[in-house]
């Protein structure tokens, strides 16, 4: 199967190109000539001639150049996990990368035999290139980021997830999929799992009577106990006062 939904270049200097987003699709830009701005959702990302970005898909995105720009770009259906940042990569010394995109674009538009298995290991390649270019610091991936910030806010009953997401330069709703495509849940669902493992840990410490379970509520990120109450049972199988009850084993209740 072909990885490649199209391949284009912006082959004439370009001021302006609006804002836009494509779709389930992961666009790869490289710079040809020129330099600018390129605007991921609300967060600039300066670009020149020679650098190659990766704009995830369901991003808006439009560039700007006060001199004008040039590019190549390909359309593609996924990327290795280890490229989700937006952080330009800088082409060999020798144009490594603009050969390779040369000739991608020129086999999308060709009807050669074998010409699928050109154009996937053409972009495979590209993709080896651009994972070795990465910086040491770019192994730390957006879902590890994100599940350090949601584990140092557990007793933060004012913490925003939709905040923290839209703080990263790619599209929430891009960010919300990777994050369930590597742990199993969506970030909220991680947070409240957290939470509740707390409770439970302060629950063995401390005990069950109506009074402490308040108190482990809102020392847990709940700002209303009730709800705290309605959670822990639908998660755990039990109320916070059964689980400290006698008779109740813990580990029975964990789904």
């Amino acid at each position: 199967m072909v990885e490649i939904a199209y391949a284009g270049a912006l082959d004439k200097t370009t001021f302006h190109f609006p804002r836009h987003v494509h779709k389930d699709i992961w666009e790869i830009v490289l710079y040809t000539q020129g330099c600018g701005t390129l605007c991921l959702d609300t967060n600039p990302v300066p670009f020149h001639a020679g650098q190659l970005v990766l704009i995830p898909p369901n991003t808006p995105h439009l560039e700007e150049s006060p001199d004008g720009y040039q590019n190549v770009f390909v359309a593609a259906l996924s990327v290795p996990s280890t490229l989700s940042s937006a952080e330009p990569i800088l082409d060999t010394s020798n144009g490594a990368l603009d050969a390779l995109f040369q000739m991608l674009l020129s086999e999308f538009h060709n009807s050669r035999p074998n010409r699928d298995g050109i154009l996937s290991g053409t972009l495979r390649l590209i993709y080896q290139y651009l994972i070795s270019f990465q910086r040491p610091d770019t192994s730390v991936s957006e879902v590890q980021k994100i599940a350090a910030i949601l584990s140092a806010n557990v007793s933060n009953a004012s913490f925003s997830v939709s905040q923290l997401l839209s703080s990263f330069p790619l599209s929430e709703d891009y960010l919300r999929r990777l994050f369930k495509r590597e742990t199993g849940c969506s970030p909220h669902e991680y947070l409240l799992d957290l939470r509740l493992d707390h409770a439970c840990e302060m629950l063995n410490a401390l005990g069950g009577n109506t009074c402490i379970i308040k108190e482990i509520a809102y020392a847990c990120g709940f700002d209303d106990p009730l709800y705290f109450s309605r959670m822990f049972r639908k998660k755990k199988g039990c109320s916070p006062s059964q689980w400290k009850h006698k008779g109740y084993d813990p580990i029975a209740f964990v789904e």
